[in-house]
């Protein structure tokens, strides 16, 4: 009869889980096979649950770069079965309680030994699997030691913005070790948590810290404004992420231009646009203006289109004296060409079938189209009996069948592009 014993992500938390894969155990002993149960001293303390994934992701690492672990693994329903030995030692009780070791009830001791759970045996491989969706690569920008004496470590930060009445908590990781003994791992991991680390925190209330590196640190800022902090280990510093207090809040900035659809028949045309800072709400007073997809250092901004089609949709971050700051997004350009349409309207009554999609419309009539006079001319769409959605130069309607617009105009419409969107297929006409 085997005993199962499953290994899931919520015992992580708990205990660590440690992988023995491969032809050998990772730890032999003489006798009946068991399960020994090794304690990281009491149950794991706020703050180490980065200790339980370094070894989560150090046991998974060693399975996958050994072929027999890894398929087994894939195979795995999550469990790990044990064989019964021919003696029982399953007793319930621990050490102390009733029954052998292992079982439950009694005092386990917690501070003679340190590590996570490990299966032996003397006769058997055992494997066991953990959750595909664990990863298995710890942080890129994590500091990594060769040395157990070279205690290192890097800095963390609750957030990177906050008001000028939050607060940010720091804390300091330390490093990862370059070692694959879990007990050489765990020493390292608590010795530098016990090393003393004195920390430069600027625009705080209080700008220097000292303790403990596994002792958590929070800062309260008064006044807005971008400030950094270091962290000092032995010899070494550390620089963490920069923190930005803000001040009174920005919103509603609208960003505009008065060309949607520059004519590049001519050549390249400039397109400028304008934020409105009276569009902007906040009791600060704007500092900056910070363009993406366009050229300027004020509030306005030009980019240019050469080639029918080129679309350009600039943003801009405002930013105001007192660090606070948002990102307007600003109106599409889109570049037509007016001797290259996609669609010419040449006489009153003209009917164009236009597919559905973005196109540009060119209205080239006569002079004497409508007698010499100006005014409007409407602009109209035979809709498919079906519920249609046209834009044309911005303004949008639906409609079931027929969709009209009216355009301004002179006694002469010359080259007038329309930019035109259908979800439909749609068929198009002009009128008096």
């Amino acid at each position: 009869m085997n005993k199962k014993i499953l290994i899931g992500l919520s015992a992580v938390g708990i205990v660590a889980s440690f992988w023995a894969c491969g032809d050998g155990d990772v730890i032999t002993k003489g006798g009946d096979d068991e399960l020994a149960l090794l304690n990281y001293g009491p149950p794991f303390a706020e703050g180490d649950e980065g200790n339980m994934k370094t070894l989560k992701n150090q046991a998974l690492s060693d399975c996958e770069a050994d072929e027999a672990c890894k398929a087994a693994m894939e195979r795995s329903d999550g469990t790990v079965e044990i064989p019964e030995s021919s003696e029982d030692n399953s007793g319930e009780g621990g050490n102390g309680g009733e029954g052998g070791n292992g079982g439950e009830g009694g005092d386990t001791p917690k501070s003679s030994v340190s590590g996570p759970v490990i299966n032996t045996s003397t006769s058997t491989t055992t494997t066991s699997t953990a959750s595909s969706s664990a990863s298995t690569t710890p942080p890129s920008s994590q500091s990594t030691a060769t040395d157990a004496n070279d205690l290192d470590g890097d800095c963390v930060a609750s957030a990177t913005k906050v008001s000028k009445t939050g607060t940010i908590t720091w804390s300091f990781t330390p490093a990862k070790l370059s070692t694959t003994n879990v007990n050489e791992l765990m020493d390292y991991q608590n010795r530098v948590k016990a090393a003393g680390c004195t920390w430069t925190i600027e625009g705080a209330a209080e700008t220097a810290v000292s303790g403990k590196c596994g002792d958590k640190v929070t800062s309260t800022y008064a006044k807005p404004g971008d400030y950094t902090t270091t962290v000092k280990i032995g010899e070494k510093t550390k620089t963490c992420p920069a923190i930005s207090v803000e001040g009174s809040p920005i919103s509603g900035c609208k960003c505009t231009t008065t060309t949607t659809n520059p004519d590049v028949a001519t050549g390249a045309q400039t397109v400028t646009w304008t934020v409105d800072p009276t569009t902007c709400s906040t009791t600060a007073n704007i500092a900056s203006y910070t363009w993406t997809g366009a050229t300027g250092s004020s509030n306005t901004a030009t980019a240019q289109v050469t080639t029918k089609g080129d679309v350009v949709k600039p943003s801009v971050v405002v930013k105001t004296d007192e660090f606070s700051s948002m990102t307007a997004t600003c109106t599409e350009v889109t570049a037509v060409n007016s001797s290259e349409p996609d669609y010419e309207l040449t006489a009153a009554g003209d009917k164009l079938p236009i597919p559905a999609g973005k196109v540009t419309i060119s209205m080239n009539l006569p002079s004497t189209w409508h007698n010499g006079t100006s005014g409007t001319c409407t602009f109209f769409c035979s809709a498919p009996h079906e519920s249609t959605t046209i834009t044309v130069d911005g303004v949008s309607e639906t409609s079931m069948d027929y969709i009209t617009l009216s355009i301004p105009i002179t006694s002469t419409i010359s080259n007038y592009q329309l930019p035109f969107e259908s979800n439909k297929d749609v068929e198009c006409g002009v009128n008096w």
